[in-house]
């Protein structure tokens, strides 16, 4: 049985069964604005979930949660906060955006490029490899920036990030409606590339990881990118939290029963778009909550 959602705004609904995986946060950068409010929900076993969608609440019980998924642009002050999620014996994954927009100014709210590789290296040098992923999201061009030039700063950034990481995920700009509408309002806003210019793109990016240990991934596209020597990405990955927490391997909330080669293929999140090859997990975190201010973010108003 589904665990029954309250009518009421505000009004916390009966718990059911807790999740094995925590997102934190498709809708909001925990880690750099919300990283107290976290401890405090795992200290206290719960947290109550507001429904974006119908503005109901809905209780989620933290007991059983043994892996949390970390989206965010500016780690650096979740970091007296690690040793205690560790402790308590939740598996962290960082989906870490490291875009290099400085001069386009489209992120205000993040710390300066350089202060971001930094920590970006101090925290995968606290973490199991793989644990961190590089995630360059959204691939966007504007007046001032061209597909070859942005494809430079992709390959500096590979070099300053090198030893750091082995993952690359990537993802286009996408205009959801809201966006657009937003970024109609700048002078000079970024766009999505054309598609010559995406190819420029996806052949730098095929480079990156050709002859390397930098494995590149698309997030959620609608076209093949294996051409470029790009694989399909799933940003909460079942296969890679089974490995960095063996106990998950196989639990059926996570994987589907072993095919004809008796190998486990991983469950889809049945919440999420239809081309997301994400593994169930349950988002904690809320809309227009974050403060950074990127202009193409599609979780602030």
């Amino acid at each position: 049985m589904k665990p029954r959602e309250s009518r009421i705004k505000g009004e916390a609904a009966r718990p059911g069964p807790g999740p094995l995986v925590l997102s934190a946060s498709r809708a909001t950068d925990i880690p750099a604005a919300h990283g107290r409010w976290f401890i405090e929900r795992l200290r206290a076993g719960f947290l109550d979930r507001l429904n974006p969608f119908n503005g109901r609440v809905r209780r989620v019980e933290l007991d059983r949660a043994r892996a949390v998924v970390f989206w965010t642009k500016n780690p650096a002050p979740f970091f007296p906060y690690l040793a205690e999620v560790l402790e308590r014996g939740l598996v962290p994954v960082f989906q870490f955006t490291l875009n290099d927009y400085e001069a386009e100014g489209w992120e205000p709210g993040l710390p300066p490029l350089a202060e971001r590789v930094e920590t970006f290296r101090r925290l995968a040098g606290r973490l199991p490899p793989d644990s961190v992923i590089w995630r360059f999201d959204p691939l966007a061009l504007g007046p001032g920036l061209s597909a070859e030039a942005l494809a430079g700063r992709l390959a500096a950034l590979a070099g300053r990030l090198r030893g750091s990481c082995r993952r690359l995920m990537i993802s286009f700009l996408d205009l959801y409606p809201k966006v657009a509408r937003r970024l109609a309002r700048l002078k000079e806003a970024p766009r999505p590339p054309e598609p010559a210019e995406a190819a420029v793109l996806l052949a730098a990016l095929g480079g990156l990881g050709a002859g390397s240990s930098l494995a590149v991934y698309a997030c959620a596209g609608a076209e093949d990118y294996s051409a470029w020597g790009l694989k399909p990405g799933r940003c909460v990955d079942a296969e890679l939290l089974a490995r960095l927490a063996p106990d998950l391997a196989g639990r059926p909330e996570l994987f589907r029963p072993p095919g004809p080669d008796g190998l486990p293929r991983p469950r889809k999140d049945r919440g999420q778009r239809p081309l997301c090859g994400c593994a169930p997990s349950q988002d904690i975190g809320r809309y227009n909550t974050c403060g950074l201010a990127c202009v193409y973010c599609y979780a602030r108003a």
